[in-house]
């Protein structure tokens, strides 16, 4: 389209499940759009791999939304290399999506919705200045959450936002890796416990957050959250949910991380966070191989196993990147066992050195 059809509705209505829908570059007002289909939507970049169409092929949403997938329809949505504008909670999900190297910016509320059967991947796109958050997932249907390689920045409530809500079927996998929170105007990452799940104080769901960068984000990099509370205030939380948080860097916020009960916190950079760099990771937690400097107070209310690397500058550029002759190089673990368990196994791929390195990027 425009060859085809004169707008996106019209081609999303006559399309069959199967069909790509490809936009020409151009800017287009375009908002309540529903998918009851298995279709990809993208610029020319699907199928020439020129970021330039990314930019290009702009979706004003008109002060509202523009995509909502319905639930329940077992459908594979795949949106790309768009860019989207002046949109109300541009994306809404319902059912499985695939969200690649668009840019959203700008949007009012949050930018990408996962309602309670919404689930996918989001890889690779921009989101700057957003209303609300970043990425909200209220996700209580099963599925998994791929989250990787994206910047999240300058939005005005959380970077990501999720909440733990009753669920109790297979286990939930959320996996963060390699993603850029910056400057956002509460948390990086917030997780909100439900304390009173099916009265077993947990639900079934499994963390795994590696690689990322937390910096300069206004209230914490990574907040636990208690009693369904989405309102920082660094109390952190007894939630009971296993969260992997290892190889990532966190620096420049009020509070580094705030915790749970059952955290295994790793090979990860703490620095200069403005009160405490990590806090109330306790109970059946740990923090351990990790570097810690120029945080108010490095540690408090926290398991810790050694070794732990106090007072020494990281060396990073401004990328956070490590230079030559950081402390950080080849101190890391390649595994770890706590409570008799093995909590972590980075074997597989091998690490450039022999062990891993500290923070979110090898040297």
């Amino acid at each position: 389209m425009p060859q085809d059809y004169s707008t996106i509705k019209n081609a999303v209505g006559n399309a069959v499940p199967g069909d790509v829908i490809l936009i020409a570059p151009g800017t287009y007002l375009e908002n309540k759009i529903s998918i009851n289909k298995r279709l990809t939507i993208a610029s020319w970049y699907y199928t020439t791999g020129d970021e330039q169409y990314i930019s290009q092929t702009v979706i004003d949403g008109g002060g509202a939304n523009v995509f909502t997938t319905i639930r329940s329809q077992g459908i594979n949505v795949e949106i790309s290399g768009l860019k989207f504008i002046n949109s109300y909670k541009p994306i809404i999900i319902h059912d499985l999506v695939a969200i690649k190297r668009n840019i959203f910016f700008g949007s009012k509320g949050d930018t990408i919705s996962f309602e309670a059967s919404g689930y996918g991947y989001v890889g690779y796109n921009t989101i700057e200045q957003s209303g609300d958050d970043g990425i909200d997932i209220d996700g209580r249907k099963g599925g998994y959450y791929t989250i990787e390689y994206n910047t999240i920045r300058n939005c005005r409530d959380d970077g990501i936002e999720i909440r733990l809500s009753e669920y109790a079927g297979p286990a939930i996998k959320y996996t963060i890796n390699n993603n850029t929170f910056f400057g956002n105007r509460e948390d990086g990452i917030q997780l909100i416990d439900y304390d009173d799940v099916s009265n077993r104080g947990f639900s079934n769901r499994v963390f795994s957050i590696s690689h990322n960068v937390f910096a300069n984000n206004a209230m914490a990099g990574l907040g636990c959250m208690a009693n369904r509370d989405s309102g920082e205030n660094y109390a952190g939380s007894s939630m009971k949910e296993r969260v992997y948080f290892y190889n990532n860097t966190v620096v420049g916020n009020i509070v580094g991380i705030t915790g749970g009960d059952n955290m295994i916190a790793l090979n990860n950079i703490i620095a200069n966070n403005t009160n405490v760099g990590i806090k109330g990771v306790k109970a059946d937690s740990v923090v351990g191989y990790s570097i810690f400097y120029q945080n108010g107070t490095h540690i408090q209310n926290s398991v810790t196993s050694e070794p732990l690397l106090l007072d020494m500058e990281p060396k990073y550029d401004a990328n956070y990147r490590l230079l030559d002759g950081s402390p950080c190089i080849d101190r890391g673990t390649i595994r770890f066992e706590w409570n008799s368990e093995v909590v972590l196994d980075l074997s597989s791929p091998s690490p450039n050195g022999s062990v891993p390195d500290l923070g979110a990027y090898e040297h």
